[in-house]
């Protein structure tokens, strides 16, 4: 509102100002007026005045942005994921009951579940999981990291202890690393980069037999935040979550090759071994933060989102928009986050008939040649609000192919499946309570939801903060612009529009970028038989020397991996080189990669 009292004041100015030049050079028709130094002395004119001035000014503050609408379209189809808010979302656990829950086996929950906060509320704030879970009945009851004084390296030792009563078949256990980003950091480290070698012992027996991986988790197309929407890479959500949601990368998986079988009361403890170079990271320090509370089963990011049912509109030839309502006893907790789908529902011949309507700026078109011709596109208005920064109104209009209001039959009538948010008000809650802090539907008695840390704050879409220009010019980028002298600043300005809060320690991390050098190769596909070889590029980063001991750094690098894994060229690859400034004895080879292809 501020920004548009500028403008006001602006047009103001101006129409004094050219006012009383108007009256210096048509003397007449200013005394007609009752101009006197550009000011009428009549209210009548001066409040004519005013109201021109307040509408010039929203068109000259629209023009200034961009054309909201326009950028919008473009947006929607090349870059929808700067179109959506980031909602609230944070980390929960799953803790059944050990003596009363009755859970014997494994028990999948699939991604989307939804969860509702135990919060005394007109509406009730509902998330749904992010990624796919599985509940064990087992529970972390030891865990620390020592020296051996024996060997001389640093040890990390686990146990899992089942439930009494359970019996199932394990081949892979998930771990959350619960706790400060200085001890977490430097855990993932040492579990993902660090790891010599790994020891299972069930009960007192040793499996020799079975080889065990780790793996941090995170990275894969099912396992983002937000839901996919346009034909984007899902590296793009990827990075988002990065910037926007660091936790939800603080999974673990311990994969085993093969299945262990467990039962009532057994316990598996995991010895892993540290190579010598895990003494660089100072481990000393962190020594005592390590227990079982870091090391967390049963948990998954949740996000604040579901699905709802928009109020039916009814439509009229006299009208040209409709505000779309997620729910009118509760428009202060409900936001509408994005439209799913739109049905018409005409009555015909004593029947209703149900057409799905598709988007004005979409990619479906192909149903034109149908005698309707009917397409919706939805726009956004923002006032400022208390509740989440800003009040935002959707509004859905009705048009044909060529954006030309559409001829509507009395009766009609608009459902509209929408997806929806609380905005702010899940960060307001208070977590911890005894018996859990969620309530679900999953089938399993006595089951304690509990958020292990506080739900974040909803974030503003890019595309409000004044960037749309950065965020176009960013859809030309590629290697051929990345491969000149200056690729390590455009990098840096690629990621930099994903930090537009300006988080210091994400653009910490940003700089951390000091030169990208780009090489074409032809190298060995290591995986596939039989072997083959095909050119690719090697993108060889060089980051600065304060990287070097900083706990987020390969989190950092395995982000960047990926990242830079996108833009892959057709039947080729990516391959990372990574290296500390003036030290090549750091140099580290990451994993050719073809879009989302990993060759190992």
């Amino acid at each position: 509102m501020n920004k548009l009292l500028s403008y006001y004041q602006k047009e103001l100015f101006f129409l004094k100002k050219h006012g009383d030049e108007f009256a210096k050079k048509y003397p007449k028709i200013a005394r007609r007026l009752g101009y006197n130094q550009g000011v009428s002395e009549d209210p009548h004119i001066q409040r004519l005045t005013e109201s021109f001035a307040f509408l010039s000014s929203r068109i000259h503050q629209r023009l200034d942005e961009d054309l909201p609408e326009l950028m919008e379209a473009l947006l929607r189809n090349l870059a929808p994921q700067f179109l959506y808010h980031y909602p609230s979302s944070c980390i929960v656990s799953f803790e059944p009951d050990k003596n009363s829950s009755g859970i014997t086996s494994m028990y999948e929950v699939p991604v989307g579940t939804s969860i509702y906060f135990k919060h005394k509320s007109k509406t009730t704030c509902q998330f749904r999981t992010v990624y796919p879970l599985t509940i064990v009945p087992a529970t972390v009851n030891e865990a620390k990291i020592y020296y051996d004084n024996l060997s001389s390296l640093w040890r990390i030792e686990l146990n899992l202890k089942v439930f009494d009563g359970a019996k199932f078949s394990l081949d892979f256990v998930r771990f959350y690393l619960n706790g400060p980003s200085t001890v977490t950091g430097i855990i993932y480290t040492l579990l993902c980069d660090e790891v010599d070698n790994i020891i299972l012992q069930k009960n007192n027996d040793v499996l020799y037999g079975v080889k065990t991986n780790v793996f941090g988790a995170g990275f894969n197309e099912g396992e983002v935040t937000l839901p996919r929407t346009g034909n984007v890479s899902y590296i793009h959500n990827l990075t988002l979550d990065y910037f926007s949601f660091a936790e939800r990368f603080n999974f673990i998986d311990i994969k085993f090759d093969s299945e262990i079988e467990l039962c009532s009361g057994d316990s598996v403890r995991i010895h892993i071994t540290l190579k010598n170079s895990a003494g660089k990271y100072e481990i000393d320090k962190i020594e005592k933060n390590v227990s079982e509370e870091l090391f967390r089963v049963n948990c998954s990011p949740v996000v604040n989102l579901f699905e709802k049912k928009s109020e039916p509109l009814r439509l009229s030839d006299g009208q040209d928009e409709y505000q779309v309502n997620a729910d009118l006893y509760s428009r202060d907790e409900i936001l509408i986050w994005d439209i799913n789908k739109v049905i018409l529902h005409r009555y015909e011949n004593d029947l209703v008939r149900q057409i799905p309507l598709k988007n004005l700026f979409g990619l479906e078109h192909s149903f034109i040649q149908q005698s309707l011709n009917i397409f919706w596109h939805s726009s956004y208005y923002r006032m400022p609000s208390e509740r989440s920064n800003y009040e935002e109104n959707v509004y859905i209009r009705l048009s044909d192919d060529g954006g030309v209001q559409a001829r509507i039959m009395n009766g009609d009538v608009l459902s509209i499946d929408v997806m929806c948010t609380n905005g702010n008000i899940p960060s307001s809650m208070n977590i911890g309570a005894p018996d859990g802090d969620f309530d679900c539907d999953i089938d399993i008695a006595n089951l304690r939801i509990t958020a292990l840390n506080r739900p974040s704050r909803m974030l503003p879409a890019m595309a409000l903060k004044g960037m749309n220009w950065r965020i176009i010019s960013q859809l030309s980028l590629n290697f051929v612009l990345l491969s000149g002298t200056d690729g390590a600043m455009k990098l840096r300005e690629m990621l930099s529009i994903y930090n537009y809060n300006n988080n210091r320690s994400i653009s910490i991390y940003i700089e951390w970028i000091k030169e990208l050098q780009i090489t074409p190769v032809s190298s060995r596909l290591s995986g596939i038989y039989p072997p083959v070889s095909a050119r690719g590029i090697d993108i060889k980063v060089i980051l600065s020397k304060d990287a070097y001991m900083h706990p987020e750094c390969f989190l950092f690098c395995s982000f960047l991996d990926h990242f830079l894994g996108l833009h892959a060229p057709v039947n080729s690859f990516t391959r990372m080189i990574t290296v500390f400034e003036h030290d090549e004895n750091t140099r580290r080879i990451w994993p050719m990669r073809a879009g989302k292809l990993t060759w190992l």
